[in-house]
């Protein structure tokens, strides 16, 4: 079964497809997130000034009637949600290149579409790694997801269907003729 006979199911195309739409979601979510975490500070509420530079606000009138609402943000779950749906991605992408080595019988690194794949599913690797797990900085999601989203769509759009067929590589002795196979 090939890229052109695509149907729905567990094979490599669909969690392929899979993957690239949780890199999309978690671009948009990452994004929001990188808004929210930014609008807090912008928020200020009626009867105050916003000081410039200093993140705090001055009051202008004496008779304020309104007290200070409290600030409600939804950045943590949006951060959360853009993590999962990230981890998703990663999980699909593995299964995928999992069942591509399998069926190649090589480590998936020949073709132009599996050395593309590779450095998506590399590069998430070492963002989830490096960014959520040991730095805990979800506010680069948002640029490095536009990234993998950009890298992974040229796999999966841009790089003909014949050629993301796996090759079957023939051993090295059997080609060149080498000694060992005649001992």
């Amino acid at each position: 079964m090939g890229f052109e006979q695509y149907t729905f199911g567990f094979n490599e195309p669909t969690l392929t497809s899979l993957a690239y739409v949780c890199f999309l979601l978690a671009f948009m979510f990452y994004s929001a997130y990188l808004m929210s975490m930014s609008s807090r500070t912008l928020w200020v509420s009626r009867g105050k000034m916003a000081l410039a530079g200093t993140g705090g606000t001055m009051d202008v009138s004496l008779a304020t009637s309104e007290p200070d609402l409290p600030k409600v943000t939804y950045s943590p779950l949006l951060g959360r949600v853009a993590t999962s749906l990230a981890v998703l991605a990663w999980l699909s992408l593995t299964t995928a290149i999992a069942l591509r080595w399998i069926r190649a019988d090589h480590y998936p690194v020949v073709t132009l579409y599996e050395i593309a794949t590779m450095l998506v599913w590399g590069s998430t690797t070492i963002y989830l790694l490096l960014f959520e797990v040991g730095l805990k900085t979800r506010a680069v999601g948002a640029f490095f997801m536009l990234l993998v989203f950009c890298l992974h769509g040229y796999a999966v759009w841009f790089i003909p269907a014949d050629l993301k067929e796996p090759i079957h590589l023939v051993p090295a002795c059997a080609r060149t003729g080498c000694i060992f196979t005649y001992l």
